[in-house]
């Protein structure tokens, strides 16, 4: 009876072990034992993403010459983190020229005209309600005036972020639209200057980057601040693609 029992016990865990090798395991309990429940489950495969940091994809569309029906157009965007099933995406290029708040003076990320625009106007444009599902809801800290926590789909890269996501100057050149070229954005070589999320070195200025890539906190006095009108909007999103 012991050399049975032993004998069991061992093709049990070479079963075991073959069962584990295929990702499946089964639990199996008899009449014996006071049980009923027989079935199996999968051990989930390490989540691997289907994209590269790095990788341009389409997701949505925007009016890229404003002009015609044609100039509706799959809208490119880099791929710049992976977490948790969802990618951080960045425009390819700027999709709009705004102010980063039109009334000048102190504003915090959660009171700029951008923010509205980005999760207003740009969200129902460029997304069908499928995509829009798709899109995750980010909290993001503001700055400048009140410090609070605000949730957005569509927002602007922080400082901090565009200097991890984008740490060359070359990494940071940014093109853009027709459309945006034509709402008076400035340009060097077909290079935008583009707004980012949050105060500069004071409460009524936004940092941003310049057409050369170089990233600014600091105004003077001439350039003006979250008024000026020759910056555009690079948007940035979570979401699901795979």
């Amino acid at each position: 009876m012991k050399k049975f029992v032993v004998t069991l016990l061992l093709l049990s865990a070479l079963l075991f072990a073959s069962c584990a090798q295929n990702n499946t395991y089964y639990i199996q309990e008899t009449k014996e034992t006071g049980g009923s429940l027989s079935g199996s489950f999968e051990v989930p495969e390490k989540d691997e993403p289907k994209y590269s940091i790095g990788e341009y994809v389409e997701f949505g569309v925007y009016d890229y010459n404003g002009d015609s029906p044609d100039a509706i157009a799959p809208l490119k965007w880099k791929i710049l983190d992976y977490k948790n099933g969802d990618y951080l995406l960045l425009t390819d290029v700027s999709v709009m020229c705004m102010p980063y708040n039109e009334v000048a003076g102190d504003t915090s990320w959660k009171e700029c005209d951008i923010r509205n625009w980005l999760n207003t106007d740009f969200f129902d444009f460029a997304f069908t309600t499928s995509e829009r599902e798709r899109i995750a809801n980010t909290k993001l800290e503001t700055s400048g005036g009140n410090e609070e926590t605000v949730s957005d789909k569509v927002f602007l890269l922080s400082y901090s972020e565009v200097i991890k996501y984008l740490p060359e100057k070359e990494d940071r050149l940014c093109g853009a639209t027709g459309l945006t070229d034509k709402m008076g954005a400035f340009s060097d070589n077909g290079n935008y200057g583009w707004w980012l999320r949050g105060a500069g070195d004071s409460a009524d200025t936004a940092c941003r980057v310049n057409m050369y890539g170089n990233v600014l906190t600091n105004y003077s006095a001439s350039e003006g601040g979250v008024e000026r009108t020759d910056y555009t909007v690079r948007p940035a999103i979570w979401v699901e693609l795979d």
